[in-house]
């Protein structure tokens, strides 16, 4: 059995794919004029692009410049409070957080749904620039840190993340 979403599980019952646990089915050997899944799954995406699921991804095809983002640009980041700061292009549309590791990428390298997470700016300090860094929590547990270029851009990212967090 496997998790596919809604549109391949669409694709996978119109294409004669036996679904375990569906109607008439126990089990997935007891509908032998059915393929299996995972065969009807791999006429629809060879093998070649499910190892690389990451970046080929509908989730994560969404393009820099997609319609309706709420807000898209530059910001560095860091895992949790340690580390190295990387610059990133984030485009935040649908309670989604696309990362790009430039804003001319075609397909985001990742996607965080927002929904349960909670974001603030910091109250640490952070040298000079503490005013532009805001974290990110997934259950009080820090996920990243985010440096904006100044205190303004930060601030509106805030704003955007908190509303995209709400369930």
């Amino acid at each position: 059995m496997a998790k596919v979403c809604d549109h391949c599980y669409a694709e996978l019952r119109k294409r004669g794919g036996s679904i375990p646990g569906s109607c008439g089915s126990t089990s997935p050997r007891t509908n032998r004029a059915s393929r299996p899944l995972s065969a009807v799954f791999q006429s629809l995406q060879p093998p070649s692009l499910w190892r690389n699921r990451k970046s080929t991804s509908p989730l994560t095809q969404v393009s820099v410049g997609a319609e309706g983002s709420t807000m898209s640009g530059s910001l560095q980041r860091r895992k949790k409070s340690k580390g190295k700061w990387k610059r990133l292009w984030f485009l935040l549309k649908d309670k989604v957080l696309y990362t790009f590791k430039a804003r001319e990428d075609k397909v985001a390298s990742e996607s965080l749904p927002l929904q349960g997470f909670t974001v603030k700016l910091s109250d640490r300090s952070e040298g000079e620039d503490k005013d532009n860094v805001f974290q990110l929590y997934h259950k009080k547990t820090l996920y990243y840190t985010f440096r904006a270029d100044d205190q303004h851009t930060a601030r509106r990212w805030v704003n955007a993340m908190e509303e995209a967090t709400v369930l």
